[in-house]
């Protein structure tokens, strides 16, 4: 892709194998069940605490991840514009490195509570 933009002669069929994006599996289901069940009352509180901030980085997470996906279109069709190619790619590259980040956060957090649970 670096070649590409340093070249300023940028084709769909040269970035495409690096805007392929996955939102994976950001389910808050079995929080939601244990808030409606009331399971959570059994939890010490300090648990339910670090639970709420590690879904609602999930959800930041689930959100930005779904920014993308609604800009995914425009940003590919925007890369073939020659006036535009440079900056679109350079906007998807920031929109995957921030994800990246929070994803790796959010990783960083659901390893920290395990841990803690043993």
């Amino acid at each position: 892709m670096r070649t590409a933009l340093a070249s300023g002669d940028i084709a769909i069929n040269q970035i495409a194998q690096h805007l392929i994006i996955s939102g994976g599996s950001t389910s808050d289901a079995a929080w939601r069940s244990a808030q409606m069940t009331q399971a959570i009352g059994h939890m010490p509180i300090e648990t339910v605490s670090v639970l709420a901030r590690l879904y609602d980085s999930q959800a930041y997470y689930a959100d930005y991840v779904r920014f993308i996906f609604q800009r995914y279109t425009e940003l590919t069709i925007a890369a073939q514009r020659p006036e535009d190619a440079h900056e679109a790619i350079q906007m998807f590259q920031q929109h995957l490195a921030i994800a990246n980040s929070l994803a790796s956060q959010l990783l960083e957090q659901y390893d920290a509570f395990l841990t803690s649970q043993k």
